[in-house]
């Protein structure tokens, strides 16, 4: 019996990399991972799990709670609506549910507990597909065995930055999840073109930008088109992926708000557009010089924040990179896409003056880690005999290191944490 083309017992694998993410993502409170901060969301004050310490984490699950009208309660993220829309529909459907059970339906915080129990579910959920997809990515295309694969997706999930955006009742996962899947989709469409992938493709894109608007993969991939001069593709698929977006706006229109606000650099009230703003009102009066020293800055720290992020992984990952390009395992296409895709990365964290820089190069996961694990297996595969032993070892080392890396010292128990 298969599974989307994998054994069960792969597919049995996978599970257990998540169900591993799950364990320190939800207890990640004993992790004493905000010194001086005391929990923004406690589930249950009794018991220290699904804490949360990042401030927006019960704003999300309140817009949840006001659907659709919750830009009060979210003013900088309103143009993110799938997440609320996909908790919503699925409250709707526990509600009857709960009434059976003679739950008062009306209490406020069973509401929250309601919505936070439907964002975890739909969280992992895009995050199973994650790492289905990159599992068979690195089979099908890299043609990794089957432990490098299972070490390849198991250290991605088991990252401390993927343990916090699984943590937090947010959308930072689709940093994670958007460019792998959105990857997927244009390799197949590539590999099996039919005109109506391009429109399911498309739209199932405009989708996932509704999640939150990761930019640099979809515009490395109409770069991409561009320069293979595929000019009817590009005209046809970006008014397909653009229609959830234009029906998020007209929904925002009918409820009284201005549909514009659907538009992340046309809304005042978020990041990028005062971020761009601000740069642009010190360029009137020092000129291109301040622009240029922009730029440098912007460099520097996203090529710090790249190295801080993944370590060694990111030279682990260049290393084969080029390997595969000298030996023709990486094609002259492949190589510029992931150039463009990296350059694109830069930018849409340089759009932000670097605010978010440290969850964007999360966009480039799928690629340091399907790279990286090569060399990585290669080293310790000789020196340990032992396929079972070799997987147990190297897991233990990675997570063992992400633990040390999230764990703040002195220690300070849950209960405990408070502000300084």
């Amino acid at each position: 019996m298969r599974f989307m083309g994998l054994e069960k017992k792969e597919v049995f694998k996978i599970i257990f990399a998540l169900a591993l993410l799950f364990l320190f993502a939800s207890n990640y409170a004993w992790f004493n991972p905000r010194p001086g901060f005391v929990p923004a969301y406690r589930i249950s004050e009794a018991v220290p799990l699904f804490w949360q310490y990042n401030t927006d984490s019960r704003l999300f699950l309140e817009a949840v709670l006001k659907y659709p009208h919750y830009w009060g309660a979210l003013n900088q993220d309103i143009e993110r609506a799938m997440m609320p829309t996909l908790v919503k529909l699925f409250s709707v459907i526990v509600h009857p549910m709960m009434k059976r059970l003679n739950i008062d339906t009306t209490d406020e915080m069973l509401q929250l507990g309601e919505a936070a129990l439907g964002w975890y579910l739909l969280t992992y959920f895009f995050l199973f597909l994650y790492a289905i997809f990159f599992y068979k990515l690195l089979r099908d295309y890299l043609k990794l065995d089957k432990n490098a694969a299972f070490m390849a997706i198991t250290f991605s999930l088991t990252a401390n930055w993927t343990i916090h955006l699984a943590h937090t009742f947010h959308t930072f996962f689709a940093e994670l999840v958007t460019p792998l899947l959105v990857t997927i989709l244009f390799l197949d469409a590539c590999k099996y073109y039919r005109p109506w992938k391009l429109i399911v493709y498309s739209f199932t894109g405009g989708l996932l930008l509704l999640i939150k608007p990761v930019y640099s993969i979809f515009a490395a991939i109409y770069l991409f088109l561009l320069w293979k001069r595929e000019y009817k593709k590009i005209i046809f698929s970006v008014p397909i992926l653009l229609i959830p977006l234009g029906i998020w706006a007209a929904v925002l229109g009918s409820i009284g708000f201005n549909p514009i606000w659907a538009f992340p650099f046309a809304n005042e009230n978020l990041v990028f557009y005062h971020s761009l703003a601000s740069m642009m009102k010190a360029a009137e009066g020092s000129g291109v010089i301040v622009v240029i020293e922009y730029f440098i800055e912007g460099i520097n720290l996203f090529l710090s924040t790249l190295i801080n992020h993944y370590s060694f992984w990111l030279f682990l990952a260049y290393y084969q990179f080029v390997v595969f390009y000298k030996s023709g395992k990486i094609c002259r296409d492949h190589a510029i896409f992931i150039i463009m895709l990296l350059s694109f990365v830069f930018l849409q964290a340089f759009a932000a003056i670097n605010l978010n820089a440290t969850r964007m190069v999360t966009d480039l996961s799928f690629i340091i880690f399907g790279l990286g694990i090569i060399p990585w297996v290669e080293y310790f595969r000789p020196r340990i005999q032992s396929e079972t032993l070799l997987v147990t070892v190297t897991l233990l080392i990675w997570i063992s290191m992400q633990v040390v890396i999230i764990m703040n010292f002195p220690w300070v128990h849950p209960y405990d944490q408070v502000i300084n």
